[in-house]
């Protein structure tokens, strides 16, 4: 287990929260940057998802988004690939609030 293990989860709950209020189709790690930004501007989302803000400043990383999202699965499952280092230290500084959780 790395650090990433919780990012992981977070985004899969998110995904799963979306669905449940019928944004099946957006996702992070599929949808683009700017639609995952104005979607969080969304009421409903920043109602009943609160995480999902705190999500967006680690998906700016990359534009890729299912590049981005397949490097962190792979880095926390310590995959053959070396870890990238940029984003292991890039998810200690966006999100060092999730270590004293």
């Amino acid at each position: 287990m790395t650090v990433l293990n919780p990012v992981l989860r977070e985004i899969d709950d998110v995904n799963q929260a979306l669905q449940r209020l019928g944004f099946g189709e957006e996702k992070i790690g599929v949808s683009g940057l700017d639609k995952l930004k104005r979607l969080g501007q969304l009421l409903q989302v920043t109602q009943y998802i609160p995480n999902f803000v705190t999500l967006i400043p680690f998906m700016e990383v990359s534009q890729n988004q299912e590049y981005l999202l397949q490097r962190v699965k792979g880095t926390s499952i310590c995959d053959p690939v070396p870890p990238n280092l940029f984003l292991i230290l890039y998810v200690f500084r966006t999100f060092k609030w999730w270590l004293h959780q």
